[in-house]
């Protein structure tokens, strides 16, 4: 418990000097808030991806004894607190199956590309929107990652799918994922 207490005070401190420095070169209100949202959504977006390798640990000291480690896997997925990259374990059990215990105790299907919060998200907005409508909101609204993010250009091709796919809206087209969004995992 003191490793994570001081690491969440290391962040707070390096996020406090984040917005201090993107405060400087803001001039409005408008500004002042879109800067703290971005820090705040990068600390959140952090937590959660340490509170998941964490996980993930625990996870994996539970398994059965004749589960062998293979490697690592990474995935990207979409989350109301913006682009998460999550790192956990594979493993062989005793059949020679692969598996990944954390997607397991998740719950989390191969191909899902976002939290089931975000796609309930969507799916309640595009039930009253328009699906263009809502696809712009989600972006107008939804975090991006700053750095190392190869999958915040998703929203943007996910407003120009065609009609059909249209009609399914946000469970289909966030369960099946995009091409782009499946590239990154």
């Amino acid at each position: 418990m003191q490793q994570y207490q001081s690491h969440v005070a290391a962040l707070v401190v390096e996020t406090e000097r984040e917005l201090r420095q993107r405060l400087r070169s803001v001039g409005d209100l408008d500004g002042i808030e879109a800067a703290a949202r971005s820090v705040a959504d990068g600390v959140a977006r952090q937590l959660v991806e340490d509170l998941l390798a964490d996980a993930d640990r625990v996870v994996a000291e539970g398994l059965p004894r004749g589960w062998r480690l293979v490697g690592f896997r990474t995935r990207s997925l979409l989350s109301t607190v913006g682009p998460l990259r999550l790192t956990r374990r594979l493993y062989r059990d005793a059949k020679g199956r692969a598996r990944l215990p954390l997607d397991e105790e998740l719950g989390l299907a191969p191909q899902v590309r976002a939290t089931a919060r975000l796609q309930e998200i969507a799916v309640e907005l595009c039930s009253r929107v328009p699906f263009r409508v809502a696809a712009g909101l989600l972006r107008q609204v939804l975090p991006r990652r700053q750095v190392r993010s190869r999958c915040t250009g998703w929203w943007p091709r996910w407003a120009t799918v065609d009609s059909a796919r249209r009609t399914a809206c946000g469970s289909r087209c966030l369960s099946r994922g995009n091409r782009a969004a499946a590239s990154v995992a």
